[in-house]
């Protein structure tokens, strides 16, 4: 939900995204953003998710839940999407648990591919993509910087949604179990992450449960929140950029040049809902 909130602000203050890239919960925001879902469709569609949206009860040994209904759904606002068609390039992040390996799907389902990403370990059934078996993205890379690096980017804009303070609650159920788990390999994941990036978005997501449905609207507003808080140092990095494009050739690395570096911002916490990246491209685009 909180990734709703960031593409409104960043869509607001005039930040140019031409390409995305997002793991679990920022993947399945980001292929509708980019499939051309309305910002005001996608909120309503997020304030209006009931626990049966999200799965149906599954006999299977691979996992108690299915996904089904949370792709009937997306895929009846939407319609069919390919990655490859996408009105903005974007890369999503799935982990092979056949290969015990990252994959990047730039072709193919786009919804399939994001429920992919977001299928919680023991939670949700793995989903079988090209004869292979797919889980949550956030077990490789929780903040998805990887994804963005065929789209050569000039500003890389991170959301990040894991607390910087660490959780006090004891979890009450197996769904929280898994998300602490899944959350803990991706805290320890997403350090090297974060040094590829040059703003970080922490939308202040922590007061609130991972699979609590009736906070949609203040997990939104947080993160609607945080992007304004960064959006003017984002449009700032790309007009610095821009023209060093323009006088002095490539731009100097992530964290090496004048006013550069990651600022961290608010708290967060996605739970399963984890990253969406950003950019900005040598035509002075962002990618996110």
């Amino acid at each position: 939900m909180a990734h709703i909130g960031v593409l409104k602000a960043l869509t607001e203050a005039g930040v140019p995204l031409d390409a995305l890239a997002g793991t679990s919960g920022g993947a399945i925001v980001g292929v509708m953003f980019a499939g051309g879902v309305s910002l005001e469709r996608i909120e309503s569609v997020g304030v209006g998710l009931r626990k049966r949206d999200m799965g149906s009860i599954s006999l299977s040994r691979m996992g108690l839940i299915s996904i089904r209904p949370l792709q009937q759904v997306l895929e009846g606002v939407s319609g069919p999407l390919r990655l490859e068609s996408l009105q903005i390039p974007m890369g999503i992040i799935a982990t092979n648990l056949v290969r015990r390996e990252k994959r990047i799907f730039r072709t193919g389902d786009a919804i399939r591919a994001a429920l992919a990403s977001a299928s919680m370990p023991h939670v949700y059934r793995p989903l079988e993509i090209d004869g292979e078996l797919y889980t949550d993205g956030g077990v490789v890379e929780y903040l998805p910087v990887s994804a963005l690096e065929a789209y050569q980017p000039l500003v890389r804009v991170g959301v990040h949604l894991l607390p910087e303070d660490r959780y006090r609650t004891k979890p009450r159920h197996l769904g929280q179990v898994m998300a602490t788990i899944v959350n803990i390999v991706a805290r320890a994941n997403a350090g090297a992450a974060m040094e590829g990036l040059d703003v970080i978005i922490r939308p202040t997501v922590a007061p609130y449960a991972p699979f609590d449905l009736t906070n949609a609207a203040a997990l939104i507003e947080a993160g609607y929140n945080a992007a304004r808080r960064e959006a003017p140092r984002i449009l700032a990095l790309l007009e610095e950029r821009e023209r060093w494009m323009g006088e002095l050739g490539p731009p100097p690395r992530a964290g090496s040049g004048p006013g550069e570096g990651s600022t961290e911002t608010g708290g967060p916490a996605t739970g399963p809902g984890k990253g969406t990246e950003t950019r900005t491209g040598t035509n002075g685009r962002t990618d996110l």
